[in-house]
């Protein structure tokens, strides 16, 4: 059903997840989680990393994700739909939801994105990852600015977390046009000066069959060059045809 919709409103899509190395020797699940579907004609992508340090962000992570397409049916329905109170339904949505573990101990980081069938729409993220734009040949990037320790950021929990949610209108309405989403198990290896070339590489991807693109792509990540990395790795990237 996901390959009619991708094909009828021009999209290709390649996704992938797998368990960093520190997860397997310690018998770990995959604490990152994507989701991919359509709401109506809307393609909605959203990919979360739990905290390494709580020890329910696996099921905080997969909750997320299920909540993202009843969250924006809802707010959808209504007129101005702004960006923030869909934000602020997902919080409040998650909050209830994630109460029988504990919200302490289910913290997640979020990457979404939501785009019409003309390839317009809006990115939001809170806390660390990466999303990488290329639009009509320049890449824009949006990620968390850190300014503590190398490993803190800012994750869904109580309070008011709007101030810390990155927002931003997107347009790929042009043939070529590219969005990848990835944690940061991936994007902590990418240096700013090859940001471009790592978009450049999904040419090849894209060039496959969606699953042949996507079982090459998740050998990648399980293949992953950097030395002693041990963090699980998701990626989701689209392109408008």
């Amino acid at each position: 059903m996901l390959s009619k919709f991708l094909a009828k409103f021009k999209w290709k899509l390649l996704a992938a997840s797998v368990r960093g190395p520190g997860h397997i020797k310690d018998d770990l699940p995959n604490q990152d989680c994507a989701y991919v579907g359509f709401a109506g004609k809307f393609l909605l992508v959203m990919v979360c990393d739990g905290l390494g340090s709580h020890s329910h962000s696996d099921f905080g992570a997969r909750t997320l994700c299920k909540l993202f397409p009843e969250c924006f049916l809802e707010w959808s329905k209504y007129r101005p739909n702004k960006i923030d109170d869909l934000l602020r339904l997902l919080q409040a949505r998650w909050l209830i939801c994630v109460r029988c573990q504990g919200v302490d101990t289910c913290g997640c980081t979020c990457q979404l994105a939501i785009l019409s069938p003309k390839g317009k729409g809006w990115i939001a993220q809170l806390g660390d990852g990466m999303t990488l734009v290329r639009h009509n040949g320049g890449i824009n990037k949006f990620t968390e600015k850190k300014s503590g320790y190398g490993n803190e950021t800012i994750a869904m929990g109580e309070g008011n977390l709007l101030p810390y949610w990155r927002r931003s209108k997107i347009d790929l309405s042009t043939s070529g046009n590219r969005l990848l989403i990835m944690t940061d198990g991936i994007s902590e290896d990418i240096l700013p000066q090859a940001e471009g070339k790592f978009v450049s590489t999904f040419d090849l991807f894209f060039g496959m069959s969606r699953s042949k693109g996507q079982n090459a792509l998740k050998k990648e990540l399980t293949d992953w060059p950097t030395p002693h990395h041990l963090d699980d790795k998701t990626i989701v990237a689209i392109e408008y045809r």
